[in-house]
């Protein structure tokens, strides 16, 4: 796999992980605003930043949710995130399987390259709305 594939797979897991944490977390506490949204988002990417710096999914289930929650600073219920954000990894898994880096490890480097710039955040966020509307068509009634 080249370099420019990885770096391309690594984006899309970063934009997968987000995309459902930020489901979640309007899930438990949503929010309504232009700012408020924003400093959601903002919150979460630092929150999946940090809970991937400390955990990784080597050991039982739970242990990186548990690790997240403990770790996590947003305003949001961190032990539903917590428990997807392990839950998300461990799907995203298999396409590293074979590759250099694990999922958490590639999502990690992503965002601390990408994550904090601000064509990164409106890059995810774009990304993300794409995912949440494509997971409610595929969801909804209309398709089956």
């Amino acid at each position: 796999m080249l370099q420019t594939d990885f770096d391309a797979l690594s984006a899309a897991a970063a934009a997968r992980m987000f995309s459902s944490l930020l489901w979640f977390s309007q899930c438990t506490n949503p929010v309504d605003g232009l700012s408020d949204f924003e400093s959601r988002s903002s919150e979460l990417l630092a929150d999946i930043e940090t809970g991937l710096s400390k955990g990784n999914l080597d050991g039982e289930t739970g242990g990186f949710a548990w690790q997240f929650e403990h770790a996590a600073m947003g305003a949001y219920d961190h032990d539903v995130v917590g428990v997807a954000a392990e839950q998300v990894l461990r799907d995203l898994q298999p396409a590293f399987d074979g590759l250099p880096q694990d999922a958490a490890t590639a999502i990690l480097g992503w965002l601390r390259e990408y994550g904090s710039t601000a064509h990164g955040q409106a890059w995810l966020l774009e990304q993300a709305a794409s995912l949440l509307v494509a997971d409610g068509i595929a969801s909804s009634d209309a398709v089956h």
